[in-house]
């Protein structure tokens, strides 16, 4: 059996032991505390860049966006006119082919009448 003695020395020497070892983890927190606030920094840093290129007032992501809508309106209405071209210029054609068919049926009218005036001349002498 142990004395008090030797048991107060196991005591102090597991105490020491224990501070040591706490002294070590309190490094180690106190290392990764200090990585955690270089990864804060880092983020931060990158939240403001990605800031930046989204909210540029020249280039950035939110300008780019509103262009390509300002772009797509105006082709959109572009386009309603070049339809509405199309559509008029599809019924100017749609008329000259109905004049070309009443010019066409009139010729031959006039061609019948022609060769027929002729051939009563040649006929009836």
């Amino acid at each position: 059996m142990a004395t008090q003695k030797e048991l107060l020395y196991k005591v102090l020497d597991a105490h020491e032991t224990a501070q040591i070892k706490a002294g070590a983890e309190r490094k180690d927190f106190k290392r990764s505390m200090s990585d955690v606030e270089q990864c804060v920094k880092s983020i931060r840093k990158e939240v403001a860049e990605v800031s930046e290129l989204i909210t540029d007032p020249n280039e950035g992501l939110i300008v780019s966006t509103n262009k390509n809508t300002e772009w797509r309106k105006r082709m959109t209405e572009e386009f309603k006119l070049i339809q509405s071209e199309r559509t008029e210029q599809a019924r100017i054609l749609d008329e000259l082919g109905r004049w070309k068919s009443v010019i066409d049926k009139a010729m031959w009218i006039l061609f019948t009448s022609v060769v027929g005036i002729l051939l009563a001349m040649v006929l009836l002498p």
